[in-house]
């Protein structure tokens, strides 16, 4: 998302901005369904295997009806996750509305957002994108660099993501200032997608922290984008054979790199069994 320099500042009232918007009609998007491929289940394959501590090479008719209730083979296997996949993806269609309505909700902002909020933004997404790399076991670095991305591109990447991210919140707040949208203590949890129990324990570490008002704004935007999906005029279409080929090329690599991590793991275990002397039990007859 290009930042806008000749659109004015927005006004900032003690620590926040205020912005507006051109127009709070409902927008007009197009979800783009994707396809199940092959690499998408040779990558669901492998992460089910590393759930029981093997790897995707370990995986055949015997492991299946082994380790995989109600499954007798390979092949069951695959048709199960077809199935599935094919189901996660009409969810995540759905699930897309909301982003691509504030994607375009934010084409309509008459300010332009500030450098210090888009820094902000920055510093979240890439502690989040770091953590949830790791979460998955695959070191952030490795798997840019085995993407083929350098640093200077990873910059670009994560300027542009903040202020597209920048852009959208700021779009939400106007809309819901606009509408006069509130959010009440016990819906904060449901909008941020808590449990009832973790949304009493994030509420009062805010409160304690004087950030209850920043999660409330959170909870806010979340709610202005679930109205602004629910008024949209949507249409859906498939993801062309290019589009499919490139998200399959992004699996194969992460794929690739495990496994390159997987070996090097096991060569670090043999030479340190080595360097302490084990090796096999040979007995003399």
């Amino acid at each position: 998302m290009a930042i806008e320099i000749n659109k004015p500042a927005p006004l900032k009232i003690g620590d926040r901005y205020h912005y507006t918007l051109s127009s709070y009609d409902p927008v007009t998007i197009t979800v783009t369904v994707p396809t199940v491929t092959d690499t998408d289940i040779e990558f669901a394959i492998e992460s089910i295997a590393r759930e029981h501590g093997a790897t995707g090479a370990d995986v055949d008719d015997a492991w299946v009806a082994a380790n995989l209730e109600g499954l007798s083979t390979l092949d069951d296997l695959k048709k199960a996750l077809h199935s599935q996949l094919e189901h996660m993806n009409s969810h995540y269609a759905e699930e897309s509305k909301a982003p691509l309505c504030a994607a375009e909700l934010a084409k309509r902002l008459n300010q332009q957002v500030p450098m210090d909020e888009i820094a902000r933004y920055r510093d979240q997404l890439q502690q989040a994108m770091r953590y949830d790399a790791m979460q998955q076991g695959v070191d952030p670095d490795q798997y840019f660099a085995q993407m083929g991305i350098d640093q200077v591109a990873l910059d670009a990447m994560f300027d542009d993501r903040a202020a597209q991210t920048a852009g959208e919140q700021a779009a939400l707040s106007a809309y819901a200032a606009e509408k006069k949208l509130k959010v009440a203590d016990e819906e904060i949890a449901g909008l941020l997608g808590l449990s009832a129990a973790d949304g009493e324990k994030v509420i009062e570490q805010a409160r304690g922290m004087g950030q209850l008002e920043d999660l409330r704004a959170n909870a806010l935007n979340m709610k202005a984008a679930n109205v602004v999906a629910s008024e949209c005029t949507c249409t859906y279409a498939h993801e062309t054979p290019a589009e499919a080929e490139a998200r399959s090329e992004q699996y194969q690599a992460m794929l690739e790199m495990m496994r390159a991590q997987d070996a090097a793991q096991a060569e670090g275990a043999k030479d340190s069994a080595d360097d302490k002397g084990e090796g096999p039990d040979l007995k003399l007859v």
